[in-house]
């Protein structure tokens, strides 16, 4: 971090959490400061201490509403990615700037590296809070480098063969979504191409419902710094993840084939209660939260860092971007 104190003596570098050295934070001495500005002074350092934290937070600087996030995330990373083959509601703010998960806010969203259940999935996602709640509503996150050396290697090793198959059904109703949202057409022939292209199995069970299935990795090399990292949606799509009250009725509506998402080991063979109880718990030990304040622009390599929510009350307005994709298929995935 030395480079970027050297050329900016207005910066205070430093981090909530000592011992995680996770998030990075910046703030001005001088608050106020465009971060437009100090982007673009700082340049290929920031990347650098992205790549060594996994994530930074940008607090006390200048961020000219939404407009002005997304351009300063274009103009350091280039076009933003589309929220396509969704598994949450989002909001379009602006352009492809969407409100963080709109879910209720007395539940909690497990961590996960956003959309590594995907085909393509971004390797950059900035968070920037419009309005802090008064209590809860943090955005958890956890280094995934620290997660994989957390699980045991027994609970690894079925993971690393096989990796994970994600199923879902999209029929809507309250529990889940229809594949017109999901895939954001109306048009069957053009969601079909998605899915080829993709490399998403489907099934037509009726007219209106659709079964998916996407075999993906559950662990990849970081392309750059090459460290093992554990990369998947294997917890917060499984159905043993779920809020108990919510996971008991979706069990009682449900035979297990039809539920909205679920997780399985790649082979299709079921992901026990206890293994996904043994992954949270790795995903607790490295897992790191701090308060919101309106004006903060968290920035995580997606790759690196995983992400949650925690519940919350009052108003909550957070606001994200994301870019720098990368496909499964140009990544390392041997152990």
């Amino acid at each position: 971090m030395t480079a970027i104190a050297d050329q900016n003596a207005e910066i205070n570098i430093g981090f909530f959490d000592e011992a995680n050295q996770l998030p990075l934070v910046i703030t001005p001495k001088r608050r106020g400061l465009p971060l437009r500005e100090f982007f673009k002074s700082t340049g290929n350092e920031l990347e650098t201490n992205l790549l060594k934290h996994g994530g930074i937070l940008f607090r006390g600087f200048r961020v000219d509403g939404v407009e002005d996030f997304e351009s300063i995330v274009e103009n350091y990373y280039g076009s933003l990615i589309d929220y396509r083959d969704r598994t949450t509601h989002r909001s379009q703010v602006r352009g492809n700037v969407y409100t963080a998960t709109d879910y209720p806010p007395e539940l909690e969203i497990i961590l996960h590296n956003e959309s590594s259940f995907a085909a393509k999935f971004p390797t950059r996602i900035f968070f920037h809070c419009i309005e802090s709640t008064e209590k809860g509503g943090e955005t958890p996150i956890a280094d995934v480098r620290k997660v994989y050396r957390q699980i045991d290697p027994s609970i690894r090793k079925p993971f690393e063969e096989k990796g994970v198959l994600y199923t879902r059904n999209l029929a809507g109703g309250p529990f889940g979504f229809t594949w017109q949202e999901v895939y954001q057409t109306q048009d069957k022939a053009e969601m079909e191409r998605f899915c080829m292209e993709s490399e998403t199995d489907y099934e037509w069970i009726d007219e209106n419902k659709v079964r998916t299935m996407q075999l993906r990795p559950a662990i990849a090399k970081h392309p750059v710094t090459g460290e093992l990292l554990w990369l998947n949606h294997a917890t917060v799509l499984n159905v043993f993840a779920i809020e108990p009250k919510l996971q008991q009725m979706l069990l009682k509506f449900f035979k297990e084939k039809d539920l909205p998402n679920n997780t399985y080991y790649g082979d299709g063979t079921s992901i026990s209660r206890e293994v996904i109880d043994e992954l949270r718990k790795a995903y607790d030990s490295a897992t790191v939260a701090f308060k919101w304040e309106p004006g903060d622009v968290l920035m995580l390599d997606n790759m690196l860092v995983a992400h949650g929510r925690r519940p919350f009350s009052g108003k909550r307005k957070i606001v994200v971007a994301m870019a720098k994709p990368v496909r499964w298929k140009d990544l390392d995935t041997s152990v």
